[in-house]
């Protein structure tokens, strides 16, 4: 019986051997079909996220603190501080609040990873108060929240999109935080 099992296990395993590579190899015009939606999807999903803000210069104040925002969840202070001047040009360009633009001005002012974060809140809560009162053209920012947040009192920030990036612990705590509430929803 032994040997009987034997004898059909190594012809089975070679028919599936063959069967594998005609499979994979087999049928190109399937593969560059597969190949086409996949580069359409990539296409699709690089299409911008989040909201469209009408007045074109508080678009640019999003996007300039969205990149601020991103560059404190990498834990990078250098790219912090270049992208918080860019925010600061980007405030006054827009005619904003002094007080907002000196705060902005504190992150562009240090390589202080850490500074920067605790600089960034109430950078954070007064954009929030902002573009509450803004016309949105289309789609949602997000408001997020950090109950952990300098030594448990808590921080917000603003984020184009839903999924949680924790601009105030980086990769110790990358996904700590939820929604609060959704600005154009």
């Amino acid at each position: 019986m032994n040997i009987l099992l034997r004898l059909l296990i190594i012809p089975i395993l070679i028919g599936l051997f063959i069967l594998s590579l005609f499979s994979c190899g087999g049928n190109t015009e399937n593969q560059q079909e597969n190949d086409t939606t996949a580069v359409e999807e990539t296409n699709a999903s690089m299409e911008p996220v989040g909201a469209q803000l009408a007045d074109a210069k508080q678009q640019d104040v999003f996007e300039k603190y969205i990149v601020l925002k991103d560059a404190l969840v990498q834990t990078d202070a250098d790219a912090s501080q270049a992208a918080a001047k860019n925010l600061h040009q980007s405030l006054k360009d827009a005619d904003a609040a002094e007080d907002l633009v000196s705060q902005v001005e504190e992150i562009a002012s240090t390589n202080d990873v850490e500074a920067q974060r605790d600089a960034f809140s109430p950078v954070s809560n007064a954009l929030i108060e902002h573009f509450k009162s803004q016309e949105l053209a289309s789609g949602t920012l997000y408001v997020q929240y950090c109950p952990m947040a300098f030594n448990d009192t808590g921080a917000y920030w603003l984020s184009k999109e839903e999924q949680v990036l924790n601009p105030y612990f980086g990769d110790k705590m990358l996904k700590c935080g939820r929604v609060t509430d959704k600005i154009g929803a």
